[in-house]
């Protein structure tokens, strides 16, 4: 049968108690067993020793009454004297003696009547002796001496002479058994002795077995701490052995975990590396050849200052000390060395761990990136210097032309300069929403903050659309206000054109658009609601972004860039605030957008922007 640990434990524990508590019982019943035997027989003996004391104060009596000198009587050293005074103090004892026990008080009681008779008529004697008339001596004890002889044989009946026998008997019986029991005591506690060291015995080869089991268990986590091979599975079913199959089953899973973790950072993309407290590669991961053109041995137990550029090299050594003092950690950019020379722009993501004394990192290439920043930023310079001159000088040109300031234009003339002013003007608008965008995404929108009457912003707004209305035959409505804000008011009104001009371009010709503002709770909220074709909902959320539009022909159709939007929802979160659309399709949408009223909100709001 096979046993679990804890049973095993449990016999091992079970028996030697069960037999030891048997052998402790039985030495004490044998121990209070022998104490009653020893007073039982120290009782017996007492019995016997009195009867024997008082059977030699019988005789010395005897003596002097079969003796032919009365004047015994008067003397005070004679055995007679002793006699006569321990002869009633020892029935007194002896009665004590047997007073639990009725037939043996009733045979000492017998003999203590004559005793006490015997005593009287031995008193008178002396008594006679004591007034010094011889006569009367002689007289008296010639006459009590028959009776006293008949006393001393009722004093000291066989009976009584059996009762001592008998309780001497019991005496030697019971010192036999005691010592009887005493031997069987030394047994006992020599049969626990021997127990307890069997005990002790097996504990220690079960202890021993447990043990070596528990040191095969702990060999085998140092073994998989260190990487090494387990040792084989222990056999059986107790909790050590299942304990151990377990640890084997949770070292192959986290073997599979670890290789496939490995093969994510071998296959990774990004370099992913290690660095110790003395600033060593410790670990790289084989993207370093992609990214650096080391390999990995190359790259580990050198340092990693020798891979960064030197225009970088202050401020990246910087930011790691700063992370192993204990520093938030968060990404940085910098420039580091390939190995045939050239500069690679790369993104570090570290993580300082002080319990490893390690800067673990993930390096993220951003060269081409970095690229087409600089790309852009070409682009956009062209855009600025290059295109919006040309394009305003050609807007000067079509207005001189459209003035007749050269020469009236035929109708056909009129035509063709009104239809390249509008592209003119539709150029300048996508150069200038272009600046604006790279503006806001490079941080340097700045804001011009006051107390404004949301009033002037409505009029200046509507004024600046109400040609535009006009011409697609859409009138526009607003609810006179009196709320003020604290917000820059050029800023305002170049979301609300934006705003209503989508409304008016997106709006059926007689319909209307409505604008009105209002205040919830620590925010002013203006919506602008037109009724329109409206939004899909899947396009709720896009049409925010650049250069995004509800349909793809929007542009062509309608005009605009897609960028009026997203400069909207920047200028709005840049005063603090939200910016959103309710709409459903074929009743019309609703711009809404909340900025703060309060200028500690929103200088709050905006140095939380700042720092994000």
């Amino acid at each position: 049968m096979k046993l679990s640990l804890t049973q095993k434990g449990l016999i091992l524990v079970s028996i030697p108690l069960v037999f030891q508590l048997v052998f402790v019982s039985v030495l004490i019943f044998l121990r209070n067993q022998a104490e009653a035997d020893a007073r039982k027989a120290e009782h017996a003996q007492q019995i016997s020793d009195t009867v024997s004391n008082l059977v030699r104060d019988v005789v010395d009596i005897v003596t002097v009454a079969e003796g032919d000198d009365p004047s015994q009587f008067g003397l005070d050293t004679s055995m007679y004297k002793k006699a006569a005074l321990n002869v009633i103090t020892e029935f007194d004892k002896l009665r004590e003696l047997v007073k639990d026990d009725p037939k043996q008080l009733e045979v000492v009681d017998r003999s203590y009547g004559y005793a006490k008779k015997m005593e009287f008529l031995l008193r008178k004697v002396e008594n006679a002796y004591t007034n010094g008339s011889t006569f009367e001596l002689l007289r008296t004890y010639n006459s009590y001496r028959p009776v006293i002889k008949a006393c001393v044989k009722n004093v000291m009946t066989r009976d009584l002479i059996n009762l001592s026998e008998q309780q001497h008997a019991v005496a030697s019986t019971q010192f036999r058994e005691q010592k009887y029991r005493q031997q069987l005591n030394q047994l006992l506690i020599i049969a626990i002795t021997i127990d307890v060291f069997l005990t002790v015995i097996l504990a220690f080869i079960f202890t021993r077995a447990i043990t070596a089991r528990v040191r095969i268990i702990t060999d085998n986590s140092l073994r998989l701490a260190n990487n090494k091979p387990l040792l084989p599975t222990m056999k059986g079913s107790d909790e050590l052995a299942m304990l151990d199959q377990a640890f084997h089953e949770m070292a192959a899973a986290l073997d599979e975990t670890t290789k496939k973790e490995r093969a994510i950072i071998d296959n990774a993309a990004d370099v992913i590396f290690s660095v110790n407290s003395k600033g060593t590669f410790t670990a790289v991961n084989p993207a370093a050849k992609n990214v650096f053109g080391y390999d990995p041995d190359e790259l580990v137990g050198n340092k990693y200052v020798n891979l960064i550029a030197e225009e970088s090299k202050e401020f990246t050594i910087n930011e790691v000390k700063s992370l192993m003092e204990g520093n938030q950690s968060h990404p940085f950019e910098t420039r580091m060395k390939r190995k045939d020379g050239s500069l690679v722009d790369v993104v570090w993501a570290p993580q300082w761990s002080q319990k490893q004394k390690s800067l673990f990192c993930v390096a993220h290439d951003v060269t081409a990136r970095k690229a087409i920043d600089r790309l852009r930023q070409e682009v956009m310079q062209m855009v600025s210097h290059d295109l919006r001159t040309p394009l305003a000088t050609i807007g000067n040109v079509l207005s001189i032309l459209e003035d007749g300031r050269v020469g009236e234009l035929p109708e056909k003339g009129h035509e063709l300069v009104t239809m390249a002013q509008r592209n003119v003007e539709r150029m300048l608008g996508l150069v200038n929403d272009l600046l604006e965008v790279e503006k806001m995404k490079a941080g340097m929108l700045k804001l011009e903050l006051d107390d404004t009457e949301l009033s002037d912003v409505f009029e200046e707004a509507l004024h600046s659309v109400s040609s535009w209305a006009q011409e697609h035959k859409v009138r526009i409505e607003y609810i006179p206000t009196t709320l003020s804000v604290f917000a820059d008011e050029s800023r305002l009104v170049q979301v609300l054109v934006n705003l209503l001009a989508n409304a008016v371009k997106f709006s059926p010709s007689g319909k209307r658009v409505l604008l009105n503002a209002s205040e919830a709770y620590d925010y002013i909220e203006v919506t602008v609601r037109d009724e329109g074709r409206g939004i899909p909902e899947n396009q709720r959320e896009l049409i925010f972004e650049r250069f995004q539009q509800v349909r793809m022909t929007d542009g062509a159709n309608h005009g605009g860039t897609g960028l009026g939007l997203a400069i909207c929802k920047a200028i709005v979160e840049r005063h603090g605030g939200t910016i959103r659309v309710e709409s459903e399709e074929g009743l019309g949408s609703t711009f809404a957008f909340r900025i703060p009223k309060n200028r500690e909100k929103i200088r709050v709001l905006q140095l939380q922007a700042a720092e994000a």
